[in-house]
């Protein structure tokens, strides 16, 4: 079960009964553990009741036990939750300064920081960086306020998932800030993130170095029938091909090496 199953059923339940905010908090910490916190952190915040502390000291108390996903499913369809029925969108909760990664548990703070990021066509292309680069729709992206080393306190960012190849998994962010410094939080090597037509096999399928270039040339250069993948790194290329070749066996692969300045 991924993250994005569990969001969409979630948008569907009020959170602002004790006693269904427990239940499911105990069926995501039983499918997702600790990594699933974050994901029922943000769906608790919409309760009219939310306390933080109260929240983490209940996700700690939580063990293993008869609640299971599925609890979340069947709560989720008395509340008309269908697999193929259009979620609802997501509440939106009041942005607040961003904290920095506690522990340097940077994989956490990439999700939490996704969890609340605006992902709409408008936040992304209205961000410095995107207007530069000529990036006209979100391309799989988000906007939200970032804390780190390199991008700086609260900074406005771009935020771009990095995933599994193959499982789709989100396991990492690299955030752009309004001056195009990249910070990365998470996991990189062997991972990135896909853009474009995955279903043909015939298109032409690349891996790029970057978000903007693999944008550019699925949307630019082949008005969205293609595939690239961006490796947020050349270090990463070859890894990423790999994994795509295993993944989705296209036809060809052609990797996009940039000239060192």
């Amino acid at each position: 079960m991924n993250n994005a199953a569990v969001d969409a059923a979630l948008r569907f339940i009020p959170a602002d009964d004790r006693e269904t905010w427990v239940k499911v908090g105990m069926a995501i910490h039983a499918e997702l553990g600790d990594d699933g916190y974050s994901l029922w952190d943000y769906w608790s915040q919409t309760g009219q009741s939310y306390n933080e502390c109260d929240a983490r000291q209940v996700w700690r108390s939580f063990k293993s036990g008869p609640v299971q996903i599925a609890s979340l499913f069947h709560i989720a369809r008395e509340h008309g939750y269908r697999p193929d029925r259009q979620a609802p969108v997501r509440q939106s909760i009041p942005q607040k300064a961003a904290p920095s990664p506690q522990n340097n548990n940077t994989k956490r703070y990439a999700l939490e920081i996704w969890l609340r990021a605006d992902c709409s066509d408008d936040a992304v292309s209205g961000h410095e960086y995107a207007i530069s680069k000529g990036i006209s729709h979100a391309g799989g992206a988000g906007r939200a306020v970032v804390s780190g080393r390199i991008v700086g306190q609260n900074a406005d960012c771009l935020v771009i998932p990095i995933r599994n190849i193959e499982t789709d998994k989100l396991v990492g962010l690299q955030c752009v800030n309004e001056r195009g410094v990249k910070q990365t939080f998470g996991q990189v090597s062997g991972h990135g993130l896909l853009l474009g037509n995955t279903l043909d096999k015939n298109l032409h399928w690349f891996v790029a170095e970057g978000w903007a270039s693999s944008y550019s040339m699925v949307f630019h250069h082949y008005g969205g029938n293609a595939c690239c993948a961006a490796s947020f790194g050349k270090g990463n290329l070859d890894t990423v091909a790999h994994k795509l070749a295993e993944a989705y066996a296209p036809r060809e692969i052609v990797i996009l090496r940039e000239r060192d300045a």
